[in-house]
């Protein structure tokens, strides 16, 4: 239950500075909405790459996965990452 709590807490607050943010910044700027787009986008690009990472690692501490697992992911992830940047320019 605790766990949930904090969630609710965290997602309310998050919430509420994005929109203090878009409330101080009322300017229309293009610059402004990308700053903010890219800040979002690389929050959400660490959040996943770190859940990716802590299975493996978990596993393989527990001698079920080889010692070279997070260089595994860590090349899918950037593999994953190339495919969509390569799909935005084609």
């Amino acid at each position: 239950m605790a766990i949930i709590v904090i969630t609710f807490i965290s997602g309310v607050i998050g919430t509420g500075l994005g929109g203090i943010v878009g409330a101080v910044l009322r300017r229309e700027s293009n610059k402004i909405v990308s700053l903010l787009l890219s800040f979002a986008a690389g929050i959400m690009l660490a959040v996943v790459c770190f859940d990716l990472m802590s299975e493996p690692i978990e596993l393989m501490k527990n001698g079920e996965l080889p010692s070279y697992t997070p260089f595994i992911v860590v090349a899918a992830v950037i593999f994953g990452y190339a495919v969509v940047y390569l799909l935005n320019y084609a």
